[in-house]
């Protein structure tokens, strides 16, 4: 079982690397308006599915109140898995400004700027990990750490990557899941 999770742990992150090669890819010809509009059907999807959970917590769980429900609205997880559609709702929101960004910036600069989020997002997660009371996440700001992601996709389907990079890829791939099994069933 450890092992199956270490290999779907970054299920997500890959996700959000596909996302940005394919939404940051297309022309930017199009406004802000018009890319909202065409994603009009997710946001009322956003809504139904938490409008559906919270009817379903409130039939489930007697001791539910309004300010626990409240609570957990604000961290963006109305359900344990709803906290997906936030992130990338805010993903979507911000992809207009992204797209632009990517056209405009160097290439250099901008693999610069992954990194330097990487290292913010790495950050956050570790001072949430030492300190209990840091806010860890919220609903506004739920997609940030996942913006490296989105710009490293970009970068990926854009780059010609040798054979012998794919092998040393790969290799890393296997030794993080294997680093993140030993780590896990440490843990247990």
């Amino acid at each position: 079982a450890n092992i199956i999770m270490a290999l779907i742990a970054s299920c997500v992150p890959v996700f959000v690397l596909i996302s940005g090669a394919l939404f940051l890819e297309r022309p930017c010809h199009e406004n802000a308006g018009a890319f909202f509009l065409r994603r009009v059907r997710f946001f009322f999807q956003v809504i139904f599915w938490t409008l559906f959970y919270i009817v379903l917590r409130a039939g489930s769980e007697p001791a539910l109140s309004l300010g626990q429900m409240t609570a957990d609205l604000w961290r963006g997880v109305p359900y344990y898995h709803l906290w997906f559609l936030y992130m990338l709702a805010g993903l979507y929101l911000i992809t207009p400004l992204l797209c632009r960004y990517v056209r405009v910036v160097s290439r250099p600069c901008r693999v610069v700027v992954i990194l330097l989020l990487f290292f913010c997002a790495s950050l956050w997660f570790l001072a949430g990990e030492i300190d209990s009371m840091w806010p860890r996440q919220n609903v506004v700001f739920l997609f940030v750490p996942f913006i490296p992601y989105y710009l490293l996709g970009h970068e990926l389907r854009n780059t010609n990557v040798s054979r012998k990079s794919l092998f040393l890829f790969l290799f890393l791939l296997l030794a993080a899941c294997l680093a993140t099994t030993v780590h896990v069933s440490g843990g247990d």
